[in-house]
């Protein structure tokens, strides 16, 4: 009857030895540590991920499409350099509210305003999260994708044309 007794006794103790590990995994992983606001970003410690913390904050805002009639680009050049396509360019932000997220499209011909024998699309900054302020310019130059110089490169003549393709309004 004693030999029972501890069997029960043990059961019951390795019950409650599975249950309270499942509580305290419910516990760490059914928390939500991300950073809400940006006093979070700046308890994590590095400039580094207080930096990228507060980028992602800003991204969680919701995005509404730009205007793309707002958008020009203006001075265009591109050359064939080093394995590479290069353009250049300034985008003029025309409106009234920053633009962000700005995405450009890069149609090349074989005769000046042809039929289109190639594109591509690209952001032209660095960051995608870069602005363009209202009634303001920003320089870009980009060697595009390894693709677009082997489209390029049998071509003796090429021209191309470059257009806003998408750009976003941070809303706050």
């Amino acid at each position: 009857m004693a030999v029972k007794k501890e069997s029960g006794f043990k059961k019951w103790v390795l019950i409650g030895i599975f249950l309270l590990l499942l509580f305290i995994s419910y516990q760490l992983y059914n928390k939500n540590n991300a950073p809400k606001t940006e006093m979070d970003c700046l308890n994590l410690g590095s400039n580094e991920r207080t930096k990228l913390c507060l980028e992602l904050l800003k991204q969680e805002k919701t995005l509404e499409d730009f205007p793309l009639t707002n958008l020009t680009i203006e001075n265009v050049k591109g050359e064939d350099a080093d394995y590479c396509v290069q353009l250049s360019g300034t985008v003029y932000n025309s409106g009234s509210l920053p633009a962000t997220l700005i995405a450009v499209r890069a149609d090349f011909s074989k005769e000046m305003n042809g039929a289109s024998f190639h594109y591509e699309v690209f952001s032209p900054f660095q960051t995608d999260s870069e602005q363009i302020q209202p009634n303001s310019r920003k320089s870009f130059s980009k060697c595009m994708n390894p693709q677009t110089y082997s489209a390029v490169k049998s071509v003796n003549q090429w021209y191309f044309s470059m257009t806003p393709y998408s750009a976003k309004i941070l809303s706050q």
